[in-house]
């Protein structure tokens, strides 16, 4: 099996002063870069970014890839605090990776950029009119975060028609952690569990 790790939330997006940003993601990003190291068969890494600031995203992206070996990059964000900060989430930390990696590709430096991964949500999708949906669904965004992820998806098929940008957009639904605010099915789970409550399942 083989593992790709990087930090967990609240990560690099959570601090506010763009030089702790960096400071902090350069620290996490060598620390992670040992721990593979030490098992690089076994583990490889996603690289945490200071997108507060743009051009050291983009040195850090570079250094990350080319010195460090790592496969990528994951950028996390809070996304339901309030309109601004669900836009700077969702629509501006997107725009600035794809910018970052693509004058990372016009640059002289070796740099290797396979595919351009983004997660979006299956709130895209409003609410379902079928207990199923699939790339096929139409979607109808229902709220700000929804509307922003859908308008980040967007933009990445865009850069893709102009700049032939590789790209895969993932739809998780039901996701959990420490910020999951929305009582959805996989957080009662774990409450209850927690708790030793019973936990119900209906159906086969």
């Amino acid at each position: 099996e083989y593992s790709i790790i990087s930090l967990n939330a609240p990560a690099i997006q959570a601090i506010p002063d763009p030089k702790r940003a960096v400071e902090v993601a350069e620290i996490a990003n060598d620390t992670l870069a040992e721990l593979i190291a030490k098992h690089p068969d076994r583990f490889g890494a996603f690289a945490a970014l200071p997108l507060q600031d743009p051009e050291a995203a983009t040195k850090e992206l570079n250094r990350c890839i080319t010195e460090l070996g790592f496969a990528g990059a994951l950028v996390n964000g809070f996304s339901n605090l309030n309109n601004d900060e669900a836009k700077i989430s969702s629509v501006d930390s997107t725009v600035n990776i794809i910018d970052a990696i693509n004058l990372l590709k016009n640059s002289n430096q070796k740099y290797q950029f396979d595919r351009f991964v983004y997660f979006s949500s299956s709130m895209v999708y409003g609410n379902f009119k079928q207990s199923e949906v699939d790339e096929s669904s139409k979607c109808s965004p229902l709220g700000i975060y929804a509307a922003l992820k859908y308008s980040a998806e967007q933009i990445i098929k865009s850069y893709h028609q102009v700049f032939k940008l590789p790209y895969t957009i993932v739809r998780p639904s039901a996701l959990y952690g420490e910020r999951c605010v929305s009582r959805r099915v996989g957080q009662i789970f774990i409450e209850n569990a927690l708790q030793g409550n019973e936990l119900i399942i209906n159906g086969d």
